[in-house]
């Protein structure tokens, strides 16, 4: 066969040079692939606290929009149901065993038809409605004392606004009225009474924050009940 049929059938013969091309490729070393492997595992070691900071404050900002929901909730049920309806409060920053407790209840009374549960709701915050809460079970709550919030640093603080100062308590109770209006106590009681109280004239502030965060959820609930959330440093 000549050279020309060769070279027109693409005949390779042997001791000739491969077609150019080929053997010019380049893979990846092994030692380049290292370095690869090794860059981007810091950038991912680097990016984790990042990630974890932003997942605490997620969380933050996902406890201070249930504990709104939850007051919420709680006028909406008093003025649908026309039943009074009660939140009890316990927190205390200095104390990781009670980060956040809130609580729902509702006044209720026997059926009219003797059934033995109590279903029938109650109008008022007031006597006769007894509040003895060992006696009543919660149909709804927000509980912080979690392990997300333990491992997230998160902490609670209460605060009554007070003329032009603003008081920290650790234990209290806001009760609605099937009229929205909202009645307030201070202070830890197995029994809140809230006979010769008025309403509510001073905004209750529940401020949420993780440990070393530099911003703070609040929750506000203004003397007519509509809890609201904002962010602030």
């Amino acid at each position: 066969m000549s050279a020309g049929v060769r070279a027109s059938l693409g005949v390779r013969q042997a001791g000739r040079s491969p077609v150019p091309g080929r053997g010019s490729r380049r893979a990846f070393t092994l030692i380049e692939l290292m370095v690869v492997v090794i860059i981007i595992g810091l950038l991912a070691a680097l990016a984790v606290p990042s990630m974890s900071l932003a997942m605490y404050d997620r969380n933050a900002y996902g406890d201070a929009g249930a504990i709104m929901g939850l007051f919420r909730s709680a006028r909406t049920r008093a003025v649908g149901r026309g039943g009074a309806v009660l939140i009890s409060m316990n927190a205390d920053p200095s104390d990781p065993a009670h980060r956040g407790k809130f609580l729902m209840y509702e006044a209720v009374s026997p059926n009219a038809s003797g059934a033995a549960a109590n279903q029938t709701p109650v109008a008022t915050c007031k006597w006769p409605t007894n509040w003895t809460l060992a006696n009543l079970t919660p149909i709804d709550g927000v509980n912080m004392n979690g392990t997300l919030e333990a491992n997230a640093g998160i902490t609670t603080t209460l605060l009554i606004y007070n003329s032009a100062t603003k008081t920290a308590f650790t234990d209290g109770y806001v009760c609605y009225t099937p009229l929205g209006r909202s009645y307030v106590v201070i202070g830890a009681a197995a029994q809140p009474t809230f006979d010769g109280t008025l309403s509510t004239t001073s905004p209750i502030e529940v401020q949420v924050a993780r440990a070393g965060g530099a911003t703070i959820r609040s929750v506000l609930i203004p003397p007519n009940g509509m809890a609201r959330l904002f962010s602030h440093m």
